[in-house]
């Protein structure tokens, strides 16, 4: 597959993660294990297709600090992707992990709209696969999705949407670009059906129910519901069971 043919966007985040916070009362000093890692829904799926030698396009928000970091890592795994920066600010997930697991995100460096992106105009065109995550954390995401669709309607768009609630101020602008389109997928895990359901005020009896109702609702070619516990896929209906493996 050429590389030209498959563009994951628009967010990359550096994820710092704090596995222990010790506090020395004689000193005061905070003494912590601290991880870092690459993130973002586009950045990880990029980087999941190049770790299985598919070469792909990047295109994302950062700053300078978060692109260097990026492109040492994508050189020291020898991912073939090609990394196309929009300069803004650097996005930041902290994950806090001693008992509950609690997650504080700043994602100023994926506020991209239509100026953001435009100098990338002619890739967008060309492509065939589009990868669309964090919809979410992204408050120019509809601005966003309607210019790619406008630009190129040949391009098969997955759709991650993440955690609606959010970004629910422009959640019912999403739902009318979805009727209106033929999104190729939108990806939900069990959370987000179900608040899109409510949402929407629809009666269902489980899960599965809920995603044929949505999917009949919504104009896209695919539905693809993932949980811990089972994938679901509409139009086909295929339903896959998860079993955990002992460790």
């Amino acid at each position: 597959m050429k590389q030209n043919s498959i563009i994951s966007l628009p967010d990359l985040f550096l994820d710092i993660i704090t596995k222990k916070i010790d506090i020395n009362k004689n000193t005061g000093n905070i003494n912590q294990e601290i991880r870092l890692k690459i993130g973002g829904n586009a950045a990880n799926f990029s980087i999941a297709l190049g770790k299985i030698g598919i070469k792909n396009k990047l295109i994302a928000g950062c700053n300078k600090i978060s692109e260097l970091i990026f492109r040492q890592y994508i050189k020291d795994k020898k991912l073939k992707i090609r990394f196309l920066p929009i300069y803004i600010d650097i996005s930041i997930t902290i994950s806090l992990e001693d008992n509950d697991r609690i997650m504080i995100t700043d994602p100023k460096g994926i506020q991209i709209g239509i100026n953001e992106i435009k100098k990338y105009e002619k890739l967008l065109k060309k492509t065939k696969y589009i990868f669309f995550g964090n919809w979410n954390n992204n408050k120019k995401s509809n601005e966003l999705l309607k210019y790619i669709i406008n630009l190129n309607r040949d391009a098969k768009i997955y759709l991650d949407i993440g955690d609606p609630s959010i970004n629910i101020e422009n959640l019912n602008e999403l739902i009318k670009i979805l009727k209106e389109n033929r999104i190729w997928v939108l990806s939900l895990n069990e959370y987000e059906l179900e608040y899109l359901g409510n949402f929407l005020k629809l009666d269902y009896e489980n899960l599965l129910d809920l995603a044929n109702k949505l999917y009949k609702i919504l104009n896209v070619e695919h539905l693809d519901i993932h949980s811990p516990d089972f994938v679901y896929s509409l139009p086909s209906n295929i339903y896959i069971k998860l079993r955990k493996l002992n460790q």
